[in-house]
């Protein structure tokens, strides 16, 4: 039987993909997707926003750190080191390594994402409920900010909840996006490391849903799978997403 299911943002999954620490947490949910203990679902918007992105993502990623390469070529002629042609050569090496392991993570993330996961259709119901919110400029909307495809997002989630059985103990969504989804546990606090939890706007469905939330997938995964990634792997997520979560 399936112990848990996510439903995960665009961003969380982009975000996976820009940092060589979160690739086995990729490999996780894959494992834990072909076990049946994991179930993966995705609103349609999710599945369009990625197709959208991930070619723009990527290339600057190769293209960020083909720089770095360059950098370490340069420096080693500057400095007149006798073995520059070396460092080029290993640089090469490394840079040729990580655009093979980039590559390869994609691949597993895509086969989660479009042959594994279940996808919500949007339907005429859910379009009205975004435009409700929006109407009435409750999160994810603000005063400044169209969300649209963010209430598409949540509202997707929330049919799903509604109309599937509640049988299954762990459900998530989870999103980098806090801005849009989230508020300070405590506003009046001075400190800068304020926890993030559920908007007052999306609180009631959450709680009415049995529904929970996470910014980070590598410690959702972590928390309901123990095991399933290294100690290292979990607290890096947690210091990408609240470096995210700044922004």
């Amino acid at each position: 039987m399936c112990d848990a299911i996510f439903f995960v943002d665009t961003c969380s999954w982009l975000n996976l993909l820009k940092h060589v620490s979160q690739f086995s947490t990729i490999s996780a949910v894959l494992n834990l997707v072909n076990s049946g203990e994991l179930k993966v679902v995705l609103p349609r918007q999710v599945l369009l926003e990625y197709k959208k992105n991930v070619e723009n993502v990527l290339s600057t990623l190769k293209l960020e750190n083909k720089g770095h390469v360059k950098w370490v070529s340069e420096l080693a002629k500057k400095t007149k080191t006798k073995d520059a042609k070396e460092a080029k050569k290993l640089s090469d090496q490394v840079y040729d390594k990580y655009v093979a392991t980039l590559e390869e993570s994609r691949k597993e993330m895509e086969v989660i994402l479009f042959e594994k996961a279940l996808e919500i259709e949007l339907t005429p119901q859910i379009i009205q409920r975004a435009v409700d919110r929006g109407l009435e400029r409750r999160k994810p909307f603000t005063d400044n900010k169209n969300s649209m495809a963010d209430a598409l997002i949540i509202e997707s989630v929330f049919e799903y909840c509604c109309l599937s059985s509640n049988d299954v103990k762990h459900k998530y969504f989870v999103s980098s996006n806090t801005n849009d989804f989230c508020e300070d546990e405590n506003k009046n606090k001075q400190d800068k490391a304020k926890k993030k939890v559920v908007h007052t706007d999306l609180l009631n469905d959450f709680n009415s849903l049995n529904l929970n939330f996470s910014n980070n997938l590598s410690e959702a995964v972590s928390k309901i799978f123990p095991g399933s990634l290294s100690r290292k792997v979990v607290e890096a997520g947690k210091r990408i997403a609240e470096a995210f979560s700044e922004r």
